[in-house]
């Protein structure tokens, strides 16, 4: 899986960004509308994940420019402005996400959107677990993982 993160705080980008690399998902970076609407161009992103604060493009033009550089992408919107979630989804994002937010919250919204997108909910990636997700459920003991599996499963993920 492969996701866009534009966000012009870079600390909050890179904090986005390090959640879902946790997670499996490679990720780019803009901090720019105009990088972003490049990039989105090039690219078969997955998900798109945008705040709306922009120094280059007002909240709404960025997410209906986005939209149409990006068919059929979902696009979660980022903002730490409450009245952002209206003009958001009305522009036509997918979803919204409040900061400050964490990694069980993100995720959540994530596989909530991918079955939208044509994409494998159980394929998602889990809370807290994310580096065995690839496990077969015959692994699996009651809600304990079999110690030896998940010794092979991080090693192979490290």
């Amino acid at each position: 899986m492969h996701a866009l993160i534009l966000d012009a705080d870079l600390r909050a980008a890179h904090a986005v960004s390090l959640m879902l690399q946790a997670a499996g998902i490679s990720v780019d970076r803009a901090g720019l509308a105009a990088q972003a609407l490049e990039l989105g161009r090039r690219h078969s992103y997955d998900l798109l994940l945008l705040d709306l604060i922009l120094p280059d493009l007002s909240g709404r033009q960025l997410v209906r420019r986005m939209r149409a550089a990006c068919v059929g992408r979902p696009m979660l919107v980022m903002s730490r402005l409450p009245q952002a979630r209206s003009t958001a989804l009305d522009a036509g994002a997918d979803g919204f996400l409040q900061k400050p937010f964490g990694r069980s919250e993100l995720m959540a919204r994530i596989r909530r959107l991918l079955p939208r997108a044509g994409k494998n909910a159980e394929d998602a990636p889990l809370d807290g677990a994310e580096n065995i997700v690839a496990l077969p459920r015959a692994a699996r003991v009651g809600s304990e993982f079999r110690s030896r599996v998940m010794a092979e499963a991080i090693q192979s993920t490290g």
